[in-house]
């Protein structure tokens, strides 16, 4: 198979796509995580306890199950499942978490207002809530910010 080379220009394009996606996706991504962190926990807490009260069978390592108890293998493995997707989703939180503490205040200002929370929509209103003097200074802002967090990651 023949390996597809892309030059160093759209090679940086995608990057700087990634990290911006990846800043848009971020309030979906916490949001989520504190959902999951929610769920797990409520699983948790019905779980207290339930456990210990599974009628395990002895001898020939098999064990036997109730039907009223099957809920709680089927907790378990929802929790399980909670937990994998969790992992996934809080890589996403961390991440961006990271690339925010990297920037200045101005820039984190600019990318939390015009990218996270505004979806890169509204630039004049985000320009002028920030106290900027027109879109391109809000533009330029946000490709210094980007351009940091691609230069330490």
């Amino acid at each position: 198979m023949n390996a597809v080379s892309i030059s160093a220009e759209v090679a940086q394009d995608f990057k700087r796509q990634h990290v911006k996606h990846e800043l848009q996706d971020y309030l979906y991504y916490s949001h989520k995580k504190d959902w999951l962190d929610d769920k797990i926990a409520r699983l948790d807490h019905k779980l207290n306890g339930a456990i210990p009260a599974v009628a395990m069978g002895s001898g020939g390592g098999g064990s036997t199950v109730s039907a009223k108890d099957s809920w709680i293998i089927q907790a378990i493995a929802e929790q399980d499942e909670l937990k994998k997707e969790l992992a996934v989703i809080a890589y996403h939180v961390n991440l961006v978490d990271d690339w925010l503490e990297i920037l200045d205040e101005d820039q984190h200002r600019a990318v939390y207002a015009y990218v996270i929370v505004g979806n890169c929509s509204n630039a004049e209103q985000h320009a002028e809530t920030l106290g900027l003097r027109n879109v391109k200074a809000l533009y330029r802002i946000v490709e210094q910010a980007i351009s940091t967090i691609l230069e330490k990651f």
